[in-house]
């Protein structure tokens, strides 16, 4: 039952552009949740003598308990359309939290050796509950001290790491976005970018395109930098919550001829590799 809302992952099939706009978007909505519960109930109840009630249950907690981790990290998730198409993001915990992947690690060895699996997955999950609720405190303080040891009015926005010790932040100030971390004792500045010209007649013609248009309805933090290349101009789309060793690894490509007509684009992950394959060269200058 959990794993059903990422059905969608077939997706990548017609391409990272349509994935990214599409994954965690319609099939983690409100109706598709009560639909999966249906149809895994139906399902699930030809393979023998079990209660309805019983199966319908525990398959809307299953599903549920997965559009409501998707809540907690960074990626967002559209869970609640029909009300609204707004990607929600709590920024509690990371895409991948080592301590609740411990926790599992450990509740299948316990299993192995022979303990009841559903006492001790219960246990397991009843403390993920104190340990979200830590993360979560622990984020709306750090927003707080953020404000008044430095001073800011604008927007903040707190993303988590793999460690809860370390946060990384934006801030939106009047100027300038300004980027840092904490590391469990102070606040540290590292770089700052002014804001994009988005009225550029070249950044608004990367815009008219599919592939930017599916980045740009899947990211809440988009950047975008432009270069005159030999061909025509070259279009870069950055998402600002993924920073990894001073590079922003999903982004959005576009090259653009002299007349603003698409010649290729990419959409996804920095992988040199298919980067490369996909346009014929390398991203090497932009690190």
């Amino acid at each position: 039952g959990s794993q059903i809302p990422d059905l969608d992952t077939v997706l990548r099939l017609k391409g990272n552009a349509t994935f990214i706009r599409h994954h965690r978007g319609i099939s983690h909505s409100i109706p598709a949740l009560l639909l999966y519960t249906v149809l895994l109930t139906w399902g699930l109840s030809f393979i023998g003598e079990v209660s309805l009630l019983h199966l319908l249950f525990w398959s809307f907690l299953a599903i549920h308990v997965h559009v409501f981790t998707d809540l907690l990290n960074s990626y967002g998730v559209q869970a609640f359309r029909p009300f609204t198409s707004r990607w929600v993001s709590w920024n509690v915990l990371p895409i991948f939290d080592p301590v609740i992947f411990g926790l599992h690690v450990i509740g299948i060895g316990l299993w192995a050796i022979g303990l009841h699996p559903g006492f001790t997955f219960l246990a397991i999950y009843l403390a993920f509950l104190p340990y979200g609720g830590w993360r979560y405190y622990l984020k709306k303080r750090l927003e707080t001290k953020l404000r008044m040891k430095l001073g800011v009015k604008g927007e903040i926005t707190l993303l988590p790491t793999s460690s809860p010790f370390r946060w990384e932040f934006l801030i939106y100030g009047e100027s300038r976005i300004q980027f840092g971390e904490w590391k469990g004792k102070e606040f540290v500045l590292s770089h700052s970018i002014p804001y994009p010209n988005t009225r550029h007649p070249i950044v608004q013609a990367s815009e008219s395109h599919k592939e930017i248009r599916n980045f740009l309805y899947f990211s809440r933090y988009p950047y975008s930098v432009w270069r005159e290349r030999e061909f025509g101009y070259e279009v870069r789309w950055i998402d600002l919550r993924y920073l990894s060793k001073k590079n922003y690894p999903l982004l959005a490509i576009i090259y653009l001829d002299k007349n603003l007509m698409k010649i290729d684009a990419y959409v996804g992950w920095k992988q040199e590799e298919k980067i490369s394959e996909k346009l014929g060269m390398s991203l090497a200058y932009f690190d």
